[in-house]
């Protein structure tokens, strides 16, 4: 894993064909026991595509393949939604989730007269 951590594979499923719009790729996939993604195509795939370029701001990647120019396109993200009962229960049973917070706008605290900034800082 990227953080160094080990983790056991216990199924590999060989040369399976992998559809990313219109072109197919043939893949091995290995389960693992992580959350939150359906597969990872990692530096293994990558480095049968030869050479790439990637241009992270409009999220693509050319390649060619096969004689021919590929271009993959990744979707941008929306802003981030709250998370169904559904999700969390399934994050606390596959034992992903080690914390809970609830974050909540407030209304902005006005103005209190004759401080300095610091002092509020520290009556907070």
């Amino acid at each position: 894993m990227g953080n160094g951590e080990e983790l056991s594979c216990s199924f590999v499923c060989k040369q399976l064909p992998l559809q990313l719009g219109p072109h197919t790729f043939p893949v091995d996939l290995y389960t693992l026991p992580v959350s939150g993604v359906e597969i990872v195509m990692g530096v293994q795939w990558l480095t049968t595509l030869g050479l790439v370029l990637t241009d992270y701001e409009h999220l693509t990647m050319k390649f060619i393949k096969e004689g021919k120019l590929v271009e993959l396109k990744g979707q941008h993200r929306t802003t981030p939604q709250e998370a169904t009962i559904y999700q969390i229960k399934r994050m606390i049973a596959t034992n992903v989730i080690a914390e809970y917070f609830r974050l909540q706008l407030l209304p902005a605290i006005e103005e209190l007269p004759n401080l300095h900034r610091d002092q509020k800082l520290r009556e907070y």
